[in-house]
């Protein structure tokens, strides 16, 4: 048994192999102790919120139930572990939205826009590309002449290793980056140069390639 603050933890040896196991803490929060049941997993994602928030359980539990008061709910002081359990889970919920909405290929565009590097995004599961505006200029001028509907819509970019082994040897990179060649084309002309490639922070599984030469 571990008491740190206001909480007590009851956990033991068997209790900690299961996610589900219901762990027994007292906590005073309210200027009262009580007895609160959950399983680890609901004691975990509290314990991970409260590190985000910078609040304590107690101060959680205080929040929640002032809130409880203002919304005329009733039945939550007496249903409190249910109340941390719908708090749990809607509040990581939430944070995974946003998550996901930055890691989006939709929020790499607008990284990518603003960058002034040349730059274009290649995503592995599905035919979608993404070329930066930094580099339709460096295609013009490396492509003097072609107009710049030819550009954009004639555009064929070839890298010099499958896109698949490229994620794979950028996973197992210490460093997190590959130098390697591609090649260009506009209609007949074509040049090569060299990038270096990162993978894309996105939840789409993407590689991004800043052209270095």
């Amino acid at each position: 048994m571990t008491e740190t603050g206001g909480e007590k933890d009851t956990t033991t040896d068997d209790a900690a192999d299961s996610s589900y196991n219901p762990i027994f803490r007292a906590i005073k929060a309210g200027g009262r102790r009580r007895g609160l049941k959950l399983e680890r997993c609901f004691w975990d994602a509290l314990q991970t919120i409260s590190k985000r928030s910078g609040r304590s359980l107690t101060q959680i539990i205080e929040d929640l139930e002032e809130d409880g008061r203002k919304a005329a709910i009733p039945s939550l002081p007496g249903n409190l572990t249910s109340a941390l359990r719908v708090f749990a889970l809607t509040t990581l919920q939430k944070s995974e939205s946003r998550l996901l909405h930055k890691a989006s290929l939709d929020s790499l565009r607008i990284v990518l826009g603003a960058c002034p590097t040349p730059a274009f995004a290649l995503a592995l599961t599905k035919p979608d590309r993404y070329f930066n505006p930094a580099f339709i200029r460096y295609l013009r001028t490396t492509l003097p002449g072609a107009a710049s509907d030819t550009v954009e819509r004639s555009l064929r970019l070839q890298i010099d290793m499958p896109l698949a082994d490229l994620k794979r040897e950028l996973d197992e990179n210490a460093t997190g980056t590959v130098e390697l060649g591609f090649a260009i084309g506009v209609d007949e002309r074509r040049v090569r140069g060299r990038l270096r490639a990162v993978t894309a922070p996105s939840a789409d599984d993407a590689v991004i390639g800043y052209v270095i030469q």
